[in-house]
């Protein structure tokens, strides 16, 4: 064998060798990569995609959905803003209807007690206007027909020489005047019997509130005279 032959099977031996010990790594190194599989349902993969809620997850069944809407604690948007419409609207329905029940409840009470007073039961009519002013706090109707009632009864304990009482009771009766005008200052009659209530006991002071009283009922009954013509 010549030297030539020996040199050629020498190199043939040492490139066999040399591809022989190549590793896997390195021949991985050259191909190419494998598509990542998709995340696996483990708790902690679970826990990842749960913290990212804007991350579309995909379910069994092979159906997208978000990560919340895959545990069932999103809120829908839509159906949220639905259910509170409707929830405002059932509201309102209720806040109206309890408004007619209390306005209903107002006026049952004040007919009672203007009927109390037609019989001359005052007590009994100071009870119902005092009913429907736990109602409705503000209406002055109430609280002038009350004061008027107070009037009536002062009266009485005057005739039946309970002086005391009486301009106790009469008290009452002007700080009755004052809540209806305090509601109402444009209505010339509840000045007009504040006026009148003033004028039952000779005090003075009452008496010069009285006069002031009057012309300002006086001047409203005739702005609603001029306002009644115009139309």
């Amino acid at each position: 064998m010549n030297q030539a032959a020996i040199i050629l099977i020498a190199l043939s031996i040492l490139f066999a060798a040399g591809c022989a010990s190549q590793s896997p790594q390195a021949q991985s190194a050259g191909s190419p990569k494998s598509p990542p599989s998709p995340p696996s349902s483990t708790a902690e993969g679970s826990k990842a995609t749960s913290e990212r809620p804007g991350v579309t997850t995909r379910t069994g069944d092979g159906s997208s959905g978000t990560a919340a809407e895959a545990d069932g604690s999103a809120t829908q948007g839509p159906p949220t803003t639905q259910r509170a419409d409707t929830s405002s609207a059932r509201a309102a329905g209720s806040s109206s209807s309890a408004a007619d029940d209390v306005r209903d409840l107002v006026e049952v009470a004040m007919k009672q007690g203007d009927l109390a007073f037609k019989e001359q039961r005052y007590e009994q009519a100071a009870a119902e206007y005092q009913l429907a002013l736990m109602d409705d706090p503000k209406y002055a109707r109430a609280w002038d027909a009350l004061g008027i009632t107070y009037w009536k009864m002062s009266e009485q304990l005057r005739k039946g020489g309970e002086k005391e009482r009486a301009y106790a009771v009469h008290l009452q009766s002007l700080a009755c005047y004052r809540k209806a005008l305090g509601y109402d200052p444009n209505a010339p009659l509840y000045w007009l019997h504040y006026a009148a209530g003033l004028r039952e006991w000779t005090n003075p002071q009452m008496l010069r509130e009285a006069d002031e009283a009057e012309r300002r009922g006086q001047y409203l009954f005739q702005q609603e005279v001029l306002h009644q013509g115009k139309h």
